[in-house]
């Protein structure tokens, strides 16, 4: 009897770590905000073009997001010290919309609201200058 109890237990215990598990792994994973080291750019973004050469002083900020179907993420695109946010642009099948300010352009940071009609992972990227 005593072995019958210790065993119900821990399979008790291993269901509510697996529940548990898999909570957090159906949760909005944003990164933390980096910037491309890279003279390049990695997508079309404002006035420059995918592969061109950024301008003198332009830099471009990123953040990965994955999502679940139907989930969304609040997601706040900050420029560097002494820097502007001139333009956004995403990759990957996530979707953004600005929530503030509307007009960004010359800000130090926008909110934008990012959603996924399935599972995706995508990134988001801010041209500052």
């Amino acid at each position: 009897m005593h072995k019958f109890r210790v065993t119900t237990v821990t399979a008790v215990v291993a269901a509510l770590a697996m529940s548990g598990v898999a909570a957090a792994a159906t949760a909005p994973v944003v990164s933390k905000e980096k910037t491309v080291t890279a003279t390049k750019a990695p997508v079309a973004i404002g006035s420059v073009k995918k592969g061109a050469k950024l301008p003198s002083g332009d830099k471009v900020v990123f953040r990965t997001v994955s999502l679940a179907k139907g989930q969304t993420a609040s997601v706040t695109m900050t420029a560097p010290k002494g820097k502007a946010l001139r333009a956004l642009a995403k990759s990957g099948k996530v979707k953004f919309t600005v929530v503030s300010p509307k007009k960004f352009a010359g800000k130090a940071s926008v909110k934008l609201s990012v959603t996924a009609t399935t599972k995706a992972k995508g990134t988001i990227y801010a041209l500052v200058r």
